[in-house]
């Protein structure tokens, strides 16, 4: 289990660590934060689509076919922790090293979408205050690595259930 899950944890890693390249080149140093969110869901799934090729590789090349559920879902876990562990240190080291300017676009960003929103003055005034003291807290690196995880942590942990619920098989066929 312990080569299947470093290496499908690996290559989801990659592929998270290849998103945040692409991403990063697609919106540039722009404030255009919307053309991205199709191609970062794509590279999510495919990033997570590790988890089944992981359980399925474990159950049909390690397991004689036969995988329990609990089994599944470990292993699904333990690469979606491999993966998103990788893709939060990418982001944190492009965030801290190659874009010091993120939050400030991010925030001008926000702010123009909330404006636009069609809401009245004092909705708009307390949607800007509340997110301005969210981002405050990206002072901290380890709020923005915590953030950055539960960006991606949660799909990853969908999908390892229903793979392994899905995938599971108690007896060989």
């Amino acid at each position: 289990m312990k080569k299947t899950v470093i290496k499908y944890g690996l290559l989801s890693g990659l592929v998270f660590a290849l998103m945040v390249i692409t991403m990063a080149y697609i919106i540039g140093d722009t404030t255009d934060f919307k053309k991205g969110d199709s191609i970062g869901y794509i590279f999510m799934i495919v990033a997570f689509s590790m988890i089944y090729f992981g359980i399925r590789e474990l159950r049909d090349k390690y397991s004689d076919g036969v995988i329990t559920f609990n089994r599944a879902f470990r292993t699904g876990l333990l690469i979606t922790i491999i993966g998103s562990v990788i893709y939060v240190i990418t982001w944190m080291f492009y965030f801290n090293f190659i874009d010091n300017t993120f939050s400030e676009r991010y925030s001008a960003f926000y702010i123009e979408n909330v404006q636009e929103s069609g809401k009245n003055a004092e909705e708009i005034q307390k949607e800007i205050t509340a997110f301005n003291e969210n981002m405050a807290s990206y002072d901290n690196p380890v709020i923005v690595a915590m953030y950055t995880l539960l960006a991606v942590f949660p799909m990853g942990l969908f999908i390892s259930i229903l793979c392994a619920a899905l995938m599971k098989r108690e007896s060989a066929s």
